[in-house]
């Protein structure tokens, strides 16, 4: 896996500041601290203004170049993380592969309404914001989902390794 130095930015702060972004070993989770994350399932669109120029011209500008946005988020909660690179090609690259992760996510199979509703539980029951369960929070999150192990599941879940990924946790979630 490839790591870059970007700039994310939320629209609402005005400030930009340096960031090591990264991608999981596990290929669920961007990740710029500790605190701050987007689930690759929660990603709904990847633009790269050097395709589409912010001003509506017909060429890119020099920033449009190194322009990524993100948009993210349930669609009652929608938010958009912008990336800014240092180089044009590691941004048209960052583009590709994300575009691919979500090719790849969008075949999973789950109802869109229901699978946000399952991502909305996962982070709600990821208190510390980390992209990943514990034994405890996942017996909390198959609560919220109104649903008691059967003896057979619960032998599945003892024998995971903890914590589990987002993607673990929606594998069970299709099998119950």
């Amino acid at each position: 896996r490839r790591l870059s130095w970007l700039r994310p930015m939320r629209p609402q702060r005005v400030h930009m500041r340096s960031r090591f972004v990264q991608l999981s070993h596990d290929l669920t989770t961007l990740r710029w601290s500790w605190r701050e994350y987007v689930l690759i399932l929660e990603i709904r669109a990847v633009v790269y203004r050097g395709e589409r120029p912010s001003d509506g011209g017909d060429e890119p500008s020099p920033a449009d170049l190194l322009t990524l946005d993100i948009e993210h988020g349930p669609h009652h909660r929608p938010r958009r993380t912008t990336l800014r690179f240092k180089e044009p090609r590691v941004a048209n690259v960052w583009t590709r592969g994300l575009r691919a992760l979500l090719r790849i996510q969008r075949r999973r199979g789950l109802e869109p309404q229901f699978l946000q509703h399952v991502l909305d539980l996962f982070r709600a029951v990821d208190v510390n914001r980390e992209g990943s369960l514990s034994h405890s929070q996942l017996l909390e999150f198959l609560a919220r989902l109104n649903y008691e192990p059967t003896a057979e599941m619960a032998r599945r879940i003892d024998g995971l390794s903890f914590p589990v990924s987002v993607d673990t946790t929606l594998d069970l979630v299709r099998d119950v």
